[in-house]
């Protein structure tokens, strides 16, 4: 027997022994509680732990991501101002080739011009006598298609009709004459004109409204004075 319950009447000896038995039930729930409140406090900072572990990295990762980017964007503006530069670079190059180009065609149109001046009496007095007619002679190269041909077409045909006085100036014949040397989709673009004169009716009575056209079609609107004396 406890010490504690000696003396003591069987009937007291047994209350002794159960307040006995809740005191240490009490104890021990007492003892669970503190263990598990520790428990749950070491959870809480274990999670608590987690999470600032889990914002430096999501942190870390969104930083990493926008260094990335922003090294991806001046790449890129690098790589595009590279790219404006050789374009102007181009851009340069093909007007000084373009210019180029234009100052020896006109000096080449200049020296044909020359040339026709030098030999216009002479070319009258050969087209009084009959010893030049519109089917022979100086002849423009056929055209097909280009901006750069359809100009030079234009040019050589405003020469051959200087050297052919005796061709009438009606812009009906002009266009005809025009017409001859013209290929492929120029001619598909002329063929209408010359079948329906009632609906193209303004070029028949205008020839440089004509020009106007075909230079709006295929020279992309240039076209140089034409002088039909």
């Amino acid at each position: 027997m406890y010490s504690h319950t000696r003396g003591l009447t069987n009937d007291k000896r047994g209350r002794v022994e159960k307040e006995k038995q809740v005191d240490d039930a009490a104890y021990i729930n007492l003892v669970d509680a503190r263990e598990l409140f520790e428990h749950v406090q070491l959870l809480n900072k274990k999670i608590a732990d987690q999470e600032k572990l889990f914002e430096r990295r999501i942190h870390e990762v969104r930083e990493n991501y926008r260094r990335q980017l922003e090294q991806h964007k001046r790449a890129m503006e690098l790589k595009l101002m590279h790219h404006h530069e050789r374009t102007r670079h181009d851009l340069r190059q093909y007007q000084s080739f373009q210019d180029g180009w234009l100052d020896q065609y006109a000096e080449e149109q200049g020296h044909l011009w020359d040339l026709a001046r030098t030999q216009h009496d002479g070319i009258h007095k050969m087209a009084k006598a009959g010893a030049i007619t519109t089917d022979g002679g100086y002849q423009p190269r056929p055209y097909s298609h280009g901006v750069s041909n359809a100009r030079v077409y234009l040019s050589e045909f405003q020469f051959y009709v200087y050297m052919h006085p005796q061709l009438p100036r009606t812009p009906e014949v002009l266009i005809q004459r025009f017409a001859m040397g013209l290929r492929g989709r120029a001619y598909e673009w002329v063929y209408p004109i010359l079948q329906d004169k009632r609906r193209f009716h303004t070029y028949y009575r205008d020839f440089t409204a004509f020009l106007d056209a075909f230079a709006r079609e295929f020279a992309h609107g240039k076209r140089y004075s034409f002088d039909m004396n």
